[in-house]
């Protein structure tokens, strides 16, 4: 994945049942698609990106049991996001939900992410940048939806174009 070129980045949770049930389908677009209720930021990330300054999401995995400060264990590139009909993702984004979301309620959106996986070396969601250059998260700060952020990319540790 070569590196994201927009100035903004989304950092949100998502049950990390999710993030590797969508982390192994096998998709020809490599396309995964998630539910939120958060119509509003993702409606705001949309905007302020376009297909020549791609924007990434890093993951916070929620209902991981894994000891520490919080991290951000997966990464994908944001692809659009589309307004839920009925509370369902339309029928062309259907087929690229997680086989874990099969009994998940009804959501105000969708949005769509290419590439995702998990993180060779996870980051610290307090070291992550707030919006805007005013410094880092507080330590041990935990997303409870999506927020976004100034890019934190490149990633150390993780391997450019990787």
């Amino acid at each position: 994945m070569t590196e994201p070129t927009a100035d903004v980045c989304l950092l949100t949770p998502v049950p990390l049942v999710h993030l590797q049930s969508g982390a192994t389908m096998p998709t020809v677009e490599d396309l995964v698609v998630f539910g939120t209720d958060a119509w509003q930021v993702l409606r705001e990330l949309q905007q302020e990106i376009d297909p020549e300054h791609p924007a990434d999401v890093l993951f916070y995995a929620s209902e991981d049991p894994a000891p520490g400060s919080p991290k951000a264990t997966y990464r994908a590139r944001f692809v659009e996001y589309r307004e839920a009909k009925g509370g369902k993702p339309g029928k062309d984004w259907k087929p690229y939900r997680p086989p874990s979301t099969e009994n998940d309620g009804a959501f105000a959106g969708f949005y769509a992410v290419r590439g995702l996986h998990r993180l060779s070396s996870p980051v610290e969601i307090g070291k992550l940048p707030k919006r805007g250059g005013k410094g880092a998260l507080a330590h041990g700060f935990v997303p409870k939806g999506p927020l976004i952020i100034d890019t934190p990319f490149p990633l150390a540790g993780e391997e450019p174009g990787g």
